[in-house]
């Protein structure tokens, strides 16, 4: 992609971005939507989610999207 561009995709799609060679910084933002009253599997996650067990509604201050 062009300096400045953007991309939008399902986070279900696969991607892959090479390394940034430029001795700028590479910046990107990712919105993941969820419905109310989802709730937390216990499955291994990248994230920390050690303060629910599972089943728990994900809520409370572990983000601001929560």
């Amino acid at each position: 992609m062009k300096a400045g561009s953007c991309t939008f995709h399902n986070g279900l799609t696969f991607h892959c971005a090479g390394p940034n060679r430029s001795d700028g910084l590479r910046e990107a933002f990712a919105i993941i939507y969820m419905p109310d009253g989802t709730t937390y599997s216990g499955q291994h996650h990248v994230r920390s989610f050690d303060e629910f067990s599972s089943g728990d509604k994900l809520q409370g201050n572990v983000s601001p999207d929560f």
